[in-house]
């Protein structure tokens, strides 16, 4: 076919002088006989759905085929919509039976939770049991409190002195 020359801020001379504009124009040099042969080359491949050439066509035709095609699509979109809606709405209708199934599994359901926390508890209780009953870990935790106790009678010092050494400094 033909070659495109890119103009930006000069002018190109092309048989013509071209001025350039504010963004960069492409400019076409297309031999009209080259042009010609290639569209009826590619004319084949252009046809549309209706076996109609671009030739036999106007754009306007194309444009209402579109539509018409719009509104085809649209209309199953819809009619898809709908059907979907109908069969939710008749999955989602329970017979009573149904009900009275559901409910029966998740009172069995409940009853298996109900016994895991209760056989949990009872091992917790057990626990407690032999800790309390064992004599290190009740010598442990009596000579934890008696820690904790000093700890506080310490610390309860520790803020009298602190004060003692405020009440000096200030002084001084």
């Amino acid at each position: 076919l033909g070659t495109a020359t890119d103009v930006g801020d000069e002018s190109v001379d092309m048989g013509m002088s071209i001025t350039a504009v504010a963004a960069p124009i492409l400019v076409g040099v297309v031999d009209p006989a080259l042009w010609r042969e290639e569209t009826e080359r590619v004319a084949i491949q252009l046809r549309n759905s209706n076996n109609n050439s671009m030739e036999d066509s106007s754009w306007g035709q194309h444009i209402e085929s579109f539509k018409s095609f719009l509104k085809k699509i649209s209309l199953r979109d819809q009619q898809q919509q709908q059907q979907q809606q109908q069969q939710s709405t008749i999955t989602n209708k329970k017979k009573p039976d149904e009900d009275v199934g559901n409910a029966l599994l998740l009172a069995e359901r409940l009853d298996g939770v109900k016994l895991y926390l209760e056989n949990t508890l009872n091992k917790i209780k057990s626990a407690e049991r032999m800790l309390n009953l064992n004599e290190v870990v009740t010598k442990l935790g009596l000579s934890y409190s008696q820690c904790k106790e000093e700890l506080l009678a310490f610390e309860q010092k520790q803020g009298q002195h602190q004060q003692a050494i405020d009440r000096l400094a200030s002084e001084l």
